[in-house]
Order: structure tokens, then C-alpha cells, then sequence
């Protein structure tokens, strides 16, 4: 069997070869996922979400970057074993304040 063939068979087919089974994000966090999984158009190799994680004044905070609008917004994660879930709240719900990114290529 080809490659080619391979490839078609793996489409056509609900098999999933990644290498990693996605299947939980795929079904509790789409919207995230998807966005970091998907190649940003214009940018070789970028996701187009970006994920910062840290801590300050007692919280943890999130910095979610839109590569594809150049987009930052803040948040603050409730905990770390609730974070995927609330941040696919926040982002299907509309929940977070977007604002333009200060340096036009950072985090590119």
C-alpha cells in the first residue's frame, strides 16, 4: 500500500493516528483545541492561539494570544485542574476582552 493510498484510507476512515488521542479536548474543549492545533495563514508554524500561564498577586492568570487578529486578552484561571474547561467557557461564550497586541510581531 502507498502512502497515498495510506493517507486516503486514514481520512476516509474514523481511525485516529495521531500520536496523541485527542479525543477529550475534541469533545470538552473544541474551541481551544482547534485553536491550537491550527496553522495561523501567514505565519510558518504558529498555532493561532498562544497560551501564557502564570502567577501573580495570589491568582493564576492566563494571557490567551490570537495570532490571526493579533489579539491579547487577560484572564484569571480559578485552578490549574480547571483551566481547559474555563478557558473554552470563556472563549465560547465570548467572556474575554480582547485588545490589540502591543508589538505588532510579538509572538510571532
Amino acid at each position: 500500500m502507498s502512502y497515498a493510498e495510506h493517507r486516503a484510507k486514514r481520512e476516509s476512515g474514523s481511525t485516529n493516528t495521531d500520536l496523541v488521542d485527542h479525543s477529550w479536548e475534541e469533545e470538552n474543549v473544541p474551541l481551544l483545541h482547534s485553536g491550537l492545533i491550527e496553522n495561523c495563514a501567514g505565519v510558518d508554524g504558529k498555532c493561532v492561539l498562544a497560551l501564557s500561564i502564570y502567577y501573580q498577586n495570589g491568582a493564576y492568570r492566563c494571557r490567551i494570544h490570537d495570532r490571526a487578529s493579533d489579539e491579547v486578552a487577560f484572564t484569571r484561571i480559578v485552578s490549574l485542574g480547571t483551566f481547559f474547561t474555563q478557558m473554552e467557557g470563556n472563549l465560547r461564550d465570548d467572556e474575554l476582552d480582547w485588545t490589540p497586541s502591543r508589538s505588532r510581531t510579538a509572538f510571532k
